[in-house]
């Protein structure tokens, strides 16, 4: 028997739940309904985490755009030519 204090015990992650009280009612048409189940079938998950898992990817790749935006270097001034 391991003892409380063992290896195996001690890097075992416990699994965090998050309280989902926020409701999101969604009509689809019978098309999207069969694309959502392709993308969720394609997850292994429910379609509504396919639906957070989808979010969540677009959010990240919108706020990596965000970021390389503002670390863009801005162009310099074009020097004024006299006439």
């Amino acid at each position: 028997m391991a003892s409380p204090l063992s290896p195996a015990k001690r890097t075992t992650r416990a699994r965090v739940t998050r309280r989902k009280d926020q409701t999101f009612n969604l009509r689809l048409d019978e098309a999207d309904r069969k694309r959502l189940d392709v993308v969720a079938e394609h997850f292994a998950a429910s379609a509504a985490t396919a639906i957070r898992i989808v979010i969540k990817e677009k959010f990240d790749a919108l706020e990596a755009e965000r970021i390389a935006r503002r670390r863009r270097p801005k162009p310099a001034p074009k020097p004024e030519t006299q006439k």
